[in-house]
């Protein structure tokens, strides 16, 4: 079994906080899609609100664990804080569905259907690194490689690996504080609360992780509630991006019903074995509008 963990920003740090629900929903919704159903989803956060579309199917899948953690600063120390110790409590809570796998996930991006049926079907691997995805930036979407560079939707873990440093003094109902004296402060900044150290950390370790074959994942970009557009790291990416020919416009229109459908047919796109952006994007988009 593969377990999906996520976590959700204090309310006080957000700009909506129902759209910051909004953006999970779509995403719950993707997750939801997977071929092989053998998964769960954990959502640590500090106020749930409810469901507006794909409720009772997300609600089959997800387990939501409420944390009374104090709003951290929107640098980056208090993001990876804030992060890393909401994932040590997901690690905590996924340890019931005796997992082999677990999978960090930002909230408001997207993932394919074919995760959890690769993960199933190739046990006792240390796990995996997403290297290819996709950029969805208004009404263009275009492929990106070293995805896992940029993004925190791309890291596979085996759970006996990624859980061996957390303290089994931690419980479902510890505090942050106890959270971070239990917790190599390393470990817990860099591994949990990031993702852009965890390929060279395991690679030390004599545990490599393998590379996810597939695009498999969309960093869906400029939300106004992404982490990293309280440091404008988005707008900064999006600046320099290279060959914007590689670009593949959607309509206003068809980015409306986009938006709408996208939780419910993102694996179309990205699995499908077609030979670039535009032509997968279009295949989409005749399904859309079908």
């Amino acid at each position: 079994m593969i377990v999906f963990i996520t976590s959700i920003k204090h309310p006080k740090k957000s700009k909506s906080y129902k759209r910051v629900w909004y953006l999970l929903n779509n995403t719950l919704s993707s997750v939801c899609n997977q071929i092989n159903q053998n998964f769960r989803i954990i959502v640590v956060h500090n106020k749930i609100l409810p469901l507006k579309h794909n409720a009772n199917k997300i609600s089959r899948f997800t387990d939501f664990i409420e944390v009374d953690f104090p709003p951290t600063n929107q640098d980056m120390t208090g993001l990876k804080i804030d992060r890393g110790s909401k994932y040590a409590i997901g690690l905590v809570a996924a340890k019931k569905y005796n997992p082999d796998y677990i999978m960090f996930f930002d909230a408001d991006d997207y993932i394919g259907n074919n995760i959890s049926k690769y993960a199933n079907e190739n046990l006792n691997h240390n796990g995996w690194i997403i290297s290819k995805g996709y950029y969805l930036l208004g009404n263009r979407i275009r492929e990106r490689r070293g995805f896992n560079g940029i993004c925190g939707t791309s890291n596979i873990y085996n759970y006996k690996l990624i859980s061996s440093k957390i303290s089994k003094k931690i419980t479902l109902k510890s505090t942050q504080e106890e959270i971070l004296k239990s917790t190599n402060e390393t470990y817990l900044k860099k591994i949990l609360g990031s993702h852009v150290y965890a390929k060279r950390y395991f690679e030390n370790k004599g545990k490599p992780l393998g590379e996810f074959l597939d695009f498999c994942a969309i960093r869906v970009m400029t939300t106004g509630e992404n982490h990293s557009d309280h440091v404008n790291a988005d707008l900064k990416v999006i600046k320099t991006i290279p060959h914007k020919k590689k670009w593949h416009s959607i309509t206003r229109a068809e980015r409306k019903y986009f938006g709408i459908r996208i939780q419910a047919l993102l694996s179309n796109i990205i699995n499908s074995k077609f030979n670039n952006i535009k032509s997968r994007t279009n295949k989409l988009l005749l399904m859309l509008n079908s």
